[in-house]
C-alpha cells in the first residue's frame, strides 16, 4: 500500500513538474540597416569592423542585425585614382526600426 502511494505521488510530481517550455522571441529584437548605393562603383560594407558584403552598383541591400549600436564603414572597391572613398558611421539600432545608410554618387562618376 505504501509502495503505491509513493508510487503515485512520484507519477503525479512528474506530470506537474514536466511541462513543456515554450520560448517566446521578441518580435522587435532585430531592425534593419538598408544601404542604398546610388554610386555606379561597387562598395564593401563593414559593421563593427567585420566585412558583411560587396554591394554592388547602383543598388538595395537591407540587412537585418539586432538592436545596438553599430559602427558602419563603406569602402570604395574599384574606381578610384588614388585613394578609395570611405566613410564611417555611427548608428543606434532599435528594435523594428529601419536606419538608412546611402552611398551618393562622387564628383566626376561617369553616368549609368
Amino acid at each position: 500500500m505504501k509502495r503505491a502511494l509513493n508510487l503515485g505521488l512520484f507519477s503525479l510530481l512528474l506530470a506537474v513538474g514536466c511541462t513543456k517550455t515554450e520560448t517566446k522571441t521578441d518580435p522587435c529584437a532585430k531592425g534593419t540597416i538598408k544601404f542604398i548605393n546610388h554610386s555606379v562603383y561597387p562598395y564593401s560594407l563593414y559593421l563593427n569592423d567585420e566585412l558583411v558584403k560587396s554591394q554592388e552598383k547602383l543598388s538595395t541591400y537591407d540587412h537585418e542585425a539586432y538592436t545596438g549600436h553599430y559602427k558602419i564603414k563603406i569602402v570604395q572597391d574599384t574606381g578610384y585614382v588614388a585613394t578609395p572613398y570611405t566613410k564611417e558611421y555611427g548608428i543606434d539600432l532599435g528594435g523594428c526600426k529601419t536606419e538608412t545608410i546611402v552611398i551618393p554618387k562622387q564628383p566626376g562618376e561617369p553616368e549609368k
